[in-house]
């Protein structure tokens, strides 16, 4: 066999190995990015949010739930700064001696799981804290936002960290009117009694219906009737 030849097949058998090495390899790459993303997906998520309180527009819930396909364990959380425990309160203004006033009265928070922790939360399953009202967490936070970090492991003991951000200032001016059914209800029902009472009451004094009056003399008319005719029998 000439030379030559021998020296082309074995160029030509070190690129095939070399394109078979590249193809192992990029099947080894993405058979490991299918089995981190599965794991992502069944891993689990622990987030920390705001929101407002539908029986109580007013109030302002922090809500800490597991948002991912796994069971978190040993949940343990770490804040930027310490937060406030039911910071209720209004403000009329903005001025440092009114937001003074108002954060003297409130404390920070030192229990529940925050601070404590959680030893396990399922996927979709949350724990629901009453964190206050717009003016008192504002007194204490102002335009500032709190990091809170999220330390737990998964089934398999694997750990994971999960950061949340919660700030007051976006519910500024936000709707707190109770537009709940039942507290229309309610209202309408409260009116209707305003509106039948001033109907009925004049001078002070409660006037009968002309239907009342008809219906209560009937009910005396035929109770006489039964009397007559009670009378006649015996």
């Amino acid at each position: 066999m000439p030379i030559w030849l021998s020296v082309l097949l074995g160029v030509f058998g070190l690129l095939a190995a070399g394109a078979s090495a590249v193809a192992a390899w990029k099947s080894w790459n993405i058979a490991k990015r299918a089995f981190k993303l599965e794991s992502d997906r069944s891993a689990p998520r622990i987030q920390v949010t705001t929101r407002r309180n539908d029986d109580a527009p007013s109030l302002i819930m922090l809500e800490i739930r597991n948002v991912g396909q796994g069971i978190a364990y040993e949940i343990e959380f770490e804040s930027s700064r310490p937060l406030p425990m039911r910071a209720f309160g209004f403000i009329n203004s903005e001025n440092d001696e009114e937001l003074e006033q108002l954060r003297s009265k409130i404390s920070v928070m030192d229990n529940g799981p925050l601070i404590t922790g959680i030893p396990a939360l399922a996927p979709g399953d949350s724990r629901t804290l009453m964190w206050g009202q717009f003016g008192g967490l504002y007194a204490c936070l102002k335009d500032d936002f709190v990091r809170i970090t999220a330390a737990y492991k998964d089934e398999a003991r694997q750990a994971h960290e999960s950061l949340s951000v919660v700030e007051v200032l976006s519910y500024r001016n936000h709707d707190a009117s109770d537009n709940r059914p039942i507290s229309k209800l309610t209202k309408e029902i409260r009116e209707l009694k305003d509106l039948l009472r001033q109907c009925l009451t004049r001078e002070g004094v409660v006037t009968e219906s002309r239907e009342a009056r008809e219906l209560r003399d009937d009910i005396w008319a035929e109770r006489r009737r039964q009397q007559r005719e009670g009378h006649r029998q015996a």
